[in-house]
């Protein structure tokens, strides 16, 4: 699992030339053939065989002969003369791609690594709860439970019908009390961020009176789901579900920075700004389009970075030219500890700025 010290230790790397090479791959075994996502690589790497053919090389060599071809995407950071070689398999596909450039290309790895919020997901009917945790596109079962069998009351029986659905109701209520027990204990333990209930709309909405409110507040969505439900069917849906609430939340933050912007408090729009206030040390909390490339400048010397050329307003020297000054942005957020927000090309549309920041003060 890719942890943020990772993408720390990442960003922490510069070359003096342009010889770091990404490559991201998305090679989800139930979407691609493994002869298809080899085409794709070959695609991708193509256009730099000529500067860089050791780590081409080296990058196909991986995954004729190491690769298990198990993960939904991966991302390899390689360079022959910078000594860097880097692997991160990933449970979230990735669009495939490669970057050559005097840095690792971080934006896709930190999207698929730290882009979702960590869930607790439980199925839930009048006997039993499955309960899960997700977190970087996996989903791990983590309890069970089941209750008293609900005996079902068959039509046209007669006497005594009135008393046996009382019981029978009775029982489910005890049954999801103790679940939503059960449920409540692990959640406010497990560190989870949110919360997802399946079920049907009958039981789920059930389920949600028996828990309490600070942890019903946590509920950001439910959906149809049956306990008994294939599991590499239900992680696929829940992955997809993920990606739709998260792309979501962070549509939100990034219209939270656009507004606080346009009222001049806590937030900033435009490259040129952010990479300003980035100097200061005043973002909170970076949110870029995963696409959105500029160039810029940098100082040699001090780091200091600008949209535009001009000399370095603290060395008083030339600054060298960025091809990408937006990821140099995304990089220096990331040492200075922001929280970090990759918007994806499926939201491209909505987006009001491709490129935001939120303010510490």
């Amino acid at each position: 699992m890719v942890e943020r010290k990772d993408i720390e230790r990442l960003a922490r790397i510069r070359s003096e030339r342009r010889d770091i090479l990404s490559v991201y791959l998305h090679t989800d075994p139930s979407k691609r053939l493994k002869d298809e996502c080899r085409i794709a690589l070959r695609h991708v790497l193509d256009p730099w065989r000529e500067e860089v053919p050791e780590d081409v090389e080296r990058i196909e060599r991986y995954f004729e002969l190491e690769f298990d071809w198990q993960a939904r995407g991966v991302a390899v950071f390689s360079s022959e003369r910078y000594g860097l070689w880097e692997v991160f398999a990933l449970q979230v596909p990735v669009p495939d791609a490669a970057y050559l450039g005097k840095e690792p290309y971080l934006r896709p790895l930190v999207n698929a690594a730290l882009g979702f919020l960590t869930y607790g997901v439980a199925l839930v009917d009048k006997e039993r709860m499955r309960l899960y945790r997700f977190a970087q596109g996996v989903l791990e079962e983590v309890a069970a439970f089941a209750g008293e069998e609900v005996k079902r009351h068959k039509q046209g029986e007669g006497r005594g019908s009135s008393a046996f659905q009382r019981r029978a109701d009775e029982i489910a209520a005890r049954n999801m009390r103790q679940a939503a027990a059960m449920l409540v204990r692990w959640f406010e333990e497990a560190g989870c961020q949110g919360l997802l209930l399946g079920g049907t709309e009958e039981n789920v909405e059930a389920f949600r009176e028996f828990l309490p409110k600070s942890v019903e507040d946590q509920v950001l969505a439910t959906f149809s789901a049956d306990l008994d439900e294939p599991f590499e069917q239900l992680e696929e849906r829940v992955l997809a579900l993920v990606q739709r609430l998260d792309e979501e939340r962070k549509a939100k933050l990034l219209a939270e920075a656009v507004t606080a912007a346009a009222k001049g408090e806590g937030g900033t729009t435009g490259l040129e700004d952010t990479l300003a206030l980035m100097q200061q040390g005043r973002v909170r909390a970076i949110i870029v389009h995963e696409d959105y490339a500029e160039p810029g400048v940098r100082c040699p010397q001090c780091g200091f970075m600008a949209a535009s050329p001009r000399e370095c307003p603290i060395c008083g020297i030339p600054m060298e030219r960025l091809a990408d000054a937006v990821e140099a942005a995304f990089h220096e957020a990331i040492r200075q500890g922001a929280e970090l927000y990759v918007l994806t090309s499926d939201q491209k549309p909505q987006h009001p700025a491709p490129i935001a920041a939120l303010l510490r003060y």
